[in-house]
């Protein structure tokens, strides 16, 4: 359950920007991600970032974290099947993720396609639970409802007790960054992980004077 991050270009500190990559993986589990660290404070070990990575999760997920003060304060997840039919979960498969970062507005996509819009500095959300069937007459739809609430429930304390952790960072800290280094990221949950940058680049947008 770490992550580590690399950057060779320390002096290059960015605000809005596009950064691209394609990653090749070899994960033990599918919960170990690739992707990148962005506008980060550059601190070890109580940072403050944003962080996107790529993992074969489900058969696919990205994910996008902010981190203040070392904890994890907002995570936006998202199915990457659901809208990019070219992305690759299996190992030693490559996926190109692409991250545009323009004040608070952060676009994520995977293999050109646009998996969603993020706006930062938003308080977290408690996960709703789950909207009963309009036509409950319906068999599946009510047992679908059903499957879903029951693990609604299941979770509940847990989602309670994880919403108020995220909460109190959220209205300790900070969490809207202007500025700040870039990096390629690694997490892994356990085992090895193995991730590859290749055909990497970083387009800092000009910044107008006042």
């Amino acid at each position: 359950m770490e992550t580590d991050f690399a950057n060779k270009f320390i002096a290059t500190v960015v605000k809005d920007f596009v950064l691209s990559t394609d990653i090749t993986w070899n994960t033990r589990y599918g919960s170990n991600g690739c992707g990148f660290i962005m506008r980060s404070d550059g601190d070890e070990e109580n940072p403050n970032h944003y962080m996107v990575v790529i993992t074969r999760f489900g058969e696919g997920r990205a994910i996008f974290t902010t981190i203040a003060n070392g904890e994890l304060v907002n995570g936006v997840d998202m199915y990457t099947p659901f809208y990019d039919p070219n992305f690759d979960w299996q190992n030693n498969a490559t996926n190109r993720l692409t991250v545009v970062g323009r004040g608070r507005e952060f676009a994520v996509y995977t293999n050109g396609i646009l998996l969603r819009e993020i706006t930062t500095g938003e308080e977290p959300i408690l996960p709703r639970l789950p909207t009963p069937p309009p036509t409950p007459e319906i068999d599946s739809a009510m047992g679908q409802y059903l499957s879903d609430l029951e693990k609604y429930n299941q979770q509940i304390e847990e989602i309670q007790v994880d919403f108020r952790r995220r909460l109190s960072a959220y209205r300790k800290y900070n969490t809207v960054y202007e500025r700040g280094f870039v990096a390629m990221a690694v997490l892994s949950e356990s085992g090895r992980t193995t991730c590859h940058f290749d055909n990497t680049w970083l387009w800092v947008f000009n910044e107008v004077p006042n």
